[in-house]
Order: structure tokens, then C-alpha cells, then sequence
């Protein structure tokens, strides 16, 4: 798959927040960028076995942080829409949907709320601030977390909805593999 680069990623979610005309969607903070982004790679790892977008993450006071992003914000102090503005936007449906997916599910919790709930995560939780989330262990870690314990299901991502993106990512695959082989 043509990898995005996390700059691509970033403006998808803050184009997002400004097409919203949901009133009690939360504020879009640079942190919460941060952790917005995390959540749709661990996702798409969960759905496709692979990153839509490289980035490192990095464990925070506050959840996680993309070593990259956190880079850029400190050399450009300037809105998140100017700051990605010239990105070319992500057309891939499949990484539309686990964007859309996290967007819907995670975008009206509060920075705070959560900041507190991602140091319950598996991938955070005993670690030191600045230590490197290892992306071998992401997959599994979200797929035990959101997948198999109904009881840890935080966000209130329900199993069947997951299961329906699985379904619905292999659908298009199959349908494109079809698709290519009629012509």
C-alpha cells in the first residue's frame, strides 16, 4: 500500500474538525492530534496487518505524541490549518474509513478524558515519557484491547462495528481483485 506521509494524516483531521458542524465536538489541541493519530494507525494496523503512515510515537504526559508532528509544531508556531495546508488530501478508502472510524468514536472526548484513559492503554501504561511505542506490538495490543475483552471497550467501539470495517476493508479488496481480473 502507497504509505501517507503523517503530515497527510494530520490535515485530514483538522480538515475534518472544520467541516464538523457538531457543536459539542471537543476542541482540536495539537495533543489531541497527537493521539487521534495513534488510534488510526493502531486501527488500520488491526484492519490491514500494516501503517498507513510512518511515524514513531512516542509516550507523553498526555497519551502519545508523533515524534514528527511534535517536530514540525516546534518549528512552526502558526494554526493547524496553516500549518498543513499545502498536504495533498488521503484518497484511499480504506484509510478514509479507519480515519472517518476513529474520528467518530474518539473526536468528541475531551483532551483530558482522554489523556486518562490512554494511560490505561497497554502500550502506555508503566512506561517513561519520551519512550518509543514499539509498532511490532501495536497490532496485537489493539486487537486484545478492542477486539477480545469486551470489558475494556473504553470508547464504546462495539466488537460488531469492527467487525463490520474488517468485512466491509476485505469486501473492497476482493472487489478491486475482481474488478482487475474482469478487464
Amino acid at each position: 500500500m502507497n504509505k501517507y506521509n503523517f503530515k497527510q494524516v494530520a490535515k485530514w483531521f483538522v480538515d475534518k474538525y472544520n467541516e464538523d458542524t457538531n457543536k459539542e465536538k471537543s476542541v482540536l489541541t495539537k495533543t489531541k492530534l497527537h493521539n487521534l493519530m495513534y488510534y488510526a494507525k493502531g486501527l488500520f494496523y488491526v484492519f490491514q496487518n500494516d501503517s498507513f503512515f510512518d511515524g514513531i510515537f512516542l509516550v507523553s504526559n498526555n497519551g502519545v505524541k508523533c515524534k514528527e508532528l511534535a517536530s514540525l509544531f516546534s518549528e512552526k508556531n502558526d494554526s493547524l490549518e496553516n500549518i498543513f495546508a499545502d498536504e495533498k488530501p488521503i484518497t484511499n478508502v480504506l484509510v478514509v474509513v479507519t480515519l472517518d472510524f476513529v474520528y467518530q468514536k474518539i473526536g468528541s472526548i475531551t483532551e483530558e478524558k482522554l489523556a486518562e484513559i490512554m494511560k490505561e492503554e497497554k502500550l502506555i501504561s508503566g512506561k517513561e515519557v519520551s519512550e518509543k511505542i514499539n509498532e511490532e506490538k501495536l497490532a496485537e495490543d489493539f486487537r486484545e484491547t478492542y477486539l477480545q475483552d469486551e470489558q475494556t471497550n473504553k470508547f464504546n467501539i462495539m466488537r460488531d462495528e469492527i467487525v463490520d470495517i474488517i468485512s466491509f476493508m476485505t469486501y473492497k479488496k476482493y472487489d478491486k481483485a475482481f474488478r482487475v481480473l474482469g478487464q
